[in-house]
């Protein structure tokens, strides 16, 4: 099998069996509880179910959990990065400190949970996938139906479509749950709120107070305490957004539940074609990254009222309609230094043959993440052209062999090759003794 964690108990009936996806930006919730894993410094340790299951879906983090169902928190920030200084800080719109301690992963799983007023869900699985969007299924033992999320890359909000049980939406112990829709529910006491709108509205306290609105199509019946809101009908699609402007309000009721990723290549020109599979009326909207916005057709509709910054990715602006046309040229790849071109400066070799002695490395790159992996392996070939233009041969053959042996490592050939899973934030990937 090739490794895209093809034991894993998450994978829905339909995608029991081969192929499965690899190198996916959520396939790090498809680990069983237990996982164990390989550290950066060598180490190893046992990764607890709730701390794998994190998706990035621009703007929000979607935690997902197999009982308790996914929460949500923002990846964005307006304004000073150090909030977002450690990996999966609790991110959000502020200027200030935020308190990492209690926000780091398996701290808290983010604030609005997405759960059934019947009880805890008794399963979890992948429905669906595409290369833009995955869609994750809950269950439970008291409801014949079931709530499915797509989460789809860019969206202004996350969608949870529920069918055959009633919505609950809870948050974990810590922020207070200060006011819905405007009225203090602690105030009341014992004494649950019952409202009926179309935009649930909470203000919750963290380090500053921040919104989360819940959109329905229709307006809805909720009773509220400060535990959360429980709606008193089921087959509900529930729309969450963070601090909303008026223009999630315009958009709510389109939702794209995945996509079609088409390219097409002609000599030197790529065209790229997104197709948003929609349901709900009206218009969709879907956040672009800045490379998107530098490639999209300039028919493109942009909604520029709404937009998110980010700490990461800069700023993200709406793109209305369902259909997205990027073309981007392809370069051609011109003589560079090493097609013999140039020549290092005979006075600076001398320095620079030292230089090489001093970053020579001893040991092969192993255990690493993809992302660490390459880059690393990468200054090695570096490394071994520089010092073959210089004329040290044994140098270049010594850095070669350690690539070779690092290479084989990673690809399952050598004696260090290894069936577990190796995980870290923020990336995700597993190798074996048959191969990546």
């Amino acid at each position: 099998k090739k490794c895209a964690v093809p034991d894993s108990p998450y994978w829905g009936p339909s995608l029991s069996a081969p192929p499965y996806p690899t190198s996916t930006a959520w396939q790090g919730t498809m680990l069983p509880g237990d996982a164990t894993v390989h550290n950066e410094d060598g180490t190893t340790s046992v990764l607890p179910n709730y701390a794998q299951g994190i998706v990035n879906a621009w703007p929000y983090f979607v935690h997902l959990s197999n009982t308790s169902g996914p929460s949500l928190s923002m990846i964005s920030v307006d304004g000073d990065m150090s909030d977002c200084s450690q990996p999966y800080s609790y991110c959000v719109y502020s200027n200030e400190t935020l308190n990492t301690k209690e926000y780091r992963p398996g701290a808290t799983t983010g604030i609005p949970t997405f759960s059934a007023a019947s009880g805890p869900f008794t399963s979890y699985a992948v429905r669906r996938w595409d290369f833009l969007s995955v869609e994750y299924e809950w269950t439970t033992k008291e409801d014949a139906g079931h709530m499915r999320v797509p989460i789809c890359y860019g969206s202004p909000y996350i969608t949870a479509m529920y069918s055959g049980m009633k919505p609950r939406l809870s948050k974990p112990p810590g922020p207070a749950l200060l006011l819905v829709n405007g009225t203090d529910v602690a105030a009341r006491g014992t004494d649950p709120l019952t409202i009926t709108t179309s935009a649930l509205n909470w203000t919750l306290a963290t380090n500053y107070n921040q919104n989360w609105v819940f959109y329905t199509q229709n307006e809805v019946q909720w009773t509220c305490t400060m535990e959360g809101c429980t709606a008193e009908e089921s087959d509900l699609v529930v729309r969450a957004a963070h601090n909303p402007s008026e223009r999630h309000f315009l958009y709510r009721s389109a939702y794209a539940t995945g996509a079609e990723l088409e390219v097409v290549v002609d000599d030197d020109d790529a065209a790229i074609h997104f197709r948003w599979e929609v349901q709900g009326e009206g218009q969709l909207a879907m956040f672009a990254l800045p490379h998107h916005r530098q490639i999209l057709s300039h028919a493109t509709r942009i909604d520029p009222a709404l937009s998110v910054h980010t700490g990461l990715a800069g700023k993200i602006s709406a793109v209305i309609g369902s259909d997205w046309y990027m073309s981007e040229g392809l370069s051609e790849l011109g003589e560079s230094f090493w097609d013999g071109g140039a020549t290092i400066d005979a006075d600076k070799a001398q320095a620079i043959i030292a230089q090489l002695q001093v970053d020579k490395p001893t040991e092969v790159i192993a255990n690493q993440d993809p992302y660490t992996f390459g880059k690393r392996i990468a200054r090695l070939a570096r490394l071994a052209l520089i010092a073959k233009e210089l004329g040290e041969e044994g140098y270049a053959m010594d850095v070669a062999r350690l690539m070779e042996q690092s290479l084989s490592i990673a690809l399952g050939f050598g004696d260090q090759a290894t069936n577990e899973v190796l995980r870290t934030f923020p990336c995700s990937y597993c190798l074996s003794a048959r191969g990546v």
